[in-house]
């Protein structure tokens, strides 16, 4: 995965699912479920800003 920083969260959520089991403190899996959220959110993000620059560099003026 590349050093981007919703690649490192991927990285570290995932390394948190391994540990995390029914018996983890809610609140804690309440922390995991909002990073998986906002990692979510980067990605879509991330993928409409490509979109938009595509957009502007395609255009001519």
């Amino acid at each position: 995965m590349a050093d981007t920083s919703v690649g490192i969260a991927q990285e570290q959520l995932a390394a948190a699912r391994v540990q995390l089991n029914d018996g983890a403190p809610l609140e804690l899996r309440l922390q995991i479920g909002m990073l998986a959220a906002q990692i979510a959110i980067a990605e879509r993000l991330d993928g409409i800003e490509k979109s938009i620059d595509f957009g502007i560099v395609v255009r001519p003026e």
